[in-house]
């Protein structure tokens, strides 16, 4: 059945992009994909630009993305699939609404990205960076990079691949395209780069921008400086579509981070949430603590599981489990990896009571909600598949009833696989 609806996705698909002329911005890389989606969407101005709000970007994902149509909560219904088969149908009889798309392409495994250009060839690629994730199926970060560099090798000579100059194998892919080609970061060399990054006095970063000799002071709505990258893939988009650089600034300024991302969140009894659910890997989650450590009062941190991290798991956790314990005052860890490799690193270097464990997110944010004080700052962190940490912190959220405005995986979809993932842990099949 699954063949059967990756085939036909893909065959309306292709029929559907070729029939509008649409032009595909493609987003790949180990991190920051969707962050620079929403980024781009709202700096490049084109009322005929369309940006799925889901973060489809699988096999599956992307078509759906493509046609504005939700995944069954259960992928097993088949009449569902039929549902959605039909609404396509129909939809590719009638005049696209748009003419440009801006889509993430994802890759768990060798041959998502070949697949995925087949199906949607994008006009404009964005790579952000390549680190060591999903490392179960690629072996190493070298196989990774081989198979996010096939989104820039098929662009043509009036395309644009925009990269990352910061990451030396992004960087390295400047040599295996015919397109133009726009580099940002701050490493000397970036066409787009930045620089004198710092937190304003509401604690949001600033920095200065340079490109084409012309310097640009940027204020944002991020406390992250991780996310800067981001902006400037996004900066970038806009530019290759002839935007101004004052106007993107402009709209810059109303910009605020994607749920899950580094979003700063009121929590119950007058504390701070950093909520950066969404996912985890080594890289990002120490960048997160980094964040973290700008704030005064008593520092949380809700650390989950690192998933797929392949030969990477122990030494990654460890990583992080002592940076943890260098900043946080107090430590929560969720998941299997985490009793594993994290816990007995940060009880080395915190009291005993101040590093805890628990088996799920759930339990962790029952625990967190008893002890949680005024002043408090707790981060989030860990990643999607069987974590959830975004659970923890919906017990602490000042107003519970936002949580499907604020949070992510709220949707029925995501409700239903967080059940049945409970379900499995209670009955030990985990």
């Amino acid at each position: 059945m699954s063949k059967f609806i990756v085939y036909v996705l893909k065959f309306y698909t292709k029929i559907y992009i070729k029939k509008n002329k649409i032009e595909v911005i493609a987003i790949t890389g180990s991190a920051g994909k969707t962050t620079t989606k929403m980024i781009t969407s709202v700096l490049v101005s084109d009322k005929f630009i369309y940006t799925p709000n889901e973060g489809y970007n699988t096999e599956i994902g992307v078509p759906l993305a493509i046609f504005n149509e939700k995944a069954p909560v259960s992928s097993r219904n088949f009449l569902q699939w039929l549902k959605i088969i039909f609404n396509i149908k129909i939809k590719i009889l009638k005049p696209s609404t748009y003419n440009k798309i801006i889509l993430e392409f994802g890759a768990d495994k060798q041959g998502d990205i070949s697949y995925l250009i087949s199906v949607a060839k994008p006009k404009i690629a964005v790579v952000t960076t390549v680190l060591p994730v999903h490392l179960e199926q690629f072996g190493n970060v070298d196989a990774i990079a081989m198979e996010k560099r096939k989104i820039v090798e098929i662009l043509d000579e009036d395309c644009f691949a925009i990269l990352n100059n910061d990451d030396n194998l992004v960087r390295e892919m400047k040599k295996c395209t015919k397109a133009k080609v726009i580099t940002f970061g701050q490493k000397r060399g970036a066409d787009l780069s930045y620089s004198n990054i710092e937190l304003d006095e509401r604690g949001f970063i600033t920095f200065v921008l340079e490109w084409k000799n012309n310097k640009y002071f940027v204020k944002t709505n991020f406390i992250a400086p991780q996310l800067t990258p981001s902006i400037l893939s996004g900066i970038a988009v806009g530019l290759c579509f002839n935007n101004s650089m004052g106007n993107m600034l402009e709209k810059l300024t109303k910009v605020y981070p994607e749920k899950g991302r580094m979003n700063l969140l009121k929590g119950i009894n007058n504390s701070r949430i950093i909520d950066d659910s969404y996912n985890a890997n080594p890289e990002s989650t120490l960048a997160a603590l980094e964040v973290l450590s700008n704030f005064k009062g008593r520092k949380i941190a809700v650390l989950g599981s690192m998933n797929e991290l392949g030969t990477f798991e122990k030494e990654g956790h460890e990583q992080v489990a002592k940076k943890a314990a260098e900043i946080a005052d107090l430590i929560i860890f969720v998941g299997e990896n985490t009793f594993k490799y994290s816990l007995d690193i940060a009880k080395r270097k915190l009291n005993n009571d101040f590093v805890q464990y628990f088996i799920d997110s759930y339990s962790a944010g029952d625990h967190l909600k008893k002890i949680i004080k005024e002043g408090d700052t707790v981060l989030f962190k860990g990643s999607q598949n069987k974590i959830y940490t975004e659970e923890a912190l919906k017990k602490v959220l000042f107003d519970p009833d936002t949580a499907p405005n604020v949070l992510v995986r709220q949707s029925k979809m995501w409700q239903y696989k967080k059940e049945e993932f409970i379900k499995s842990l209670k009955k030990g099949e985990l």
